[in-house]
């Protein structure tokens, strides 16, 4: 054996070993985190409130201490959730990231302290942007040209190894992933959302899987509690299967006007998408991710009630 061939043999077996240990990382990932869950159940065996009050309140304190120290220093946060903080760092602060760590400046001070007095380590990544729906749905762009997708909007069985995730396809259903792919490809590359949502000729990618309680029927065909269906040019709304107690009414499910099920996989696309309502669905992901700025306040009612009506009619009367 050559010492090229050599080579090529050790290193077919490393991959080999690190795609083992990767399995056992999420594996293990997913049962601590179940267990994590069930500290808080008083159905485990594992149940302790106690432990599970102590694992989120000083995890949220300790980076509540860190957000304080950056806010007094100059150093203003976007956002932050249990074990996160987006900073908004002043470039003449940032001295860049090696690997994961910051390599120096002011911030690389502050989180350097923190990690001293909390014992904990934090991990570093730099966004060139991010769009947020909520503090845990968003598109980050990362300044190497990547991305991250979390929340509703993600696509979990995406082919890019960014979004591929085993354990989020476990946990979500698929929702008209070729919206969120679409509304990306806009963001990172500025490819026209039609462009992007008609070039795909994956049926997987224009289904929607929810979950009737009820059970559920289209065009009098009963479906089952779990349906799946995709927006056709040929479509009806899915009705729930039992009617309303006390109305006799059978309630649509949400989101299905135009629906067609889609029980079974064709084994080629069909010829009558409304690619009209995917698209819109996409410009939609755009504006609650503030895609064209800050999306406009929902109007919402007020409840003209005896002892709201003077201050409310007075608004009414001097508004402009």
């Amino acid at each position: 054996m050559s010492k090229l061939d050599e080579l090529k043999a050790r290193l077919a077996v490393k991959k080999a070993e690190l795609r083992n240990v990767q399995a056992k990382e999420k594996g293990y990932k997913v049962s601590l985190n179940g267990t994590f869950g069930s500290l808080g159940s008083r159905y485990s065996f594992v149940y302790a409130p106690d432990l599970m009050i102590s694992v989120t309140l000083t995890g949220q304190l300790a980076l509540l201490l860190l957000i304080e120290r950056a806010e007094l220093a100059g150093v203003h946060v976007v956002s932050g959730n249990t074990d996160g903080v987006v900073f908004k760092l002043p470039r003449e602060h940032y001295q860049g990231i090696e690997k994961d760590r910051l390599t120096g400046g002011l911030l690389a001070e502050i989180t350097g302290q923190w990690e001293r007095d909390t014992q904990f380590d934090l991990e570093f990544v730099e966004y060139a942007a991010i769009y947020n729906q909520s503090v845990n749905s968003y598109f980050a762009i990362k300044a190497d040209g990547g991305h991250k997708r979390k929340g509703p909007l993600a696509n979990p069985w995406s082919q890019d190894k960014a979004d591929n995730d085993a354990r989020g396809q476990l946990m979500k259903n698929p929702q008209a992933t070729i919206c969120s792919d679409a509304a990306l490809a806009r963001i990172k590359h500025g490819t026209p959302l039609r462009e992007t949502i008609e070039a795909c000729t994956d049926i997987r990618q224009f289904v929607t899987v929810i979950k009737v309680t009820k059970g559920a029927t289209w065009r009098g065909k009963y479906l089952g509690k779990t349906i799946r269906y995709y927006w056709s040019t040929d479509g009806d709304e899915i009705i729930e299967a039992k009617p309303n107690p006390a109305t006799g009414n059978f309630k649509k499910v949400p989101r299905t006007d135009g629906a067609k099920e889609c029980m079974r996989l064709p084994e080629s696309l069909p010829h009558d998408i409304d690619y009209d309502r995917y698209v819109a669905e996409a410009e939609q992901i755009l504006k609650d991710l503030g895609f064209y700025g800050a999306p406009e306040p929902k109007s919402r009612r007020i409840r003209l009630t005896k002892l709201n009506r003077i201050d409310v009619l007075k608004k009414w009367m001097t508004a402009a």
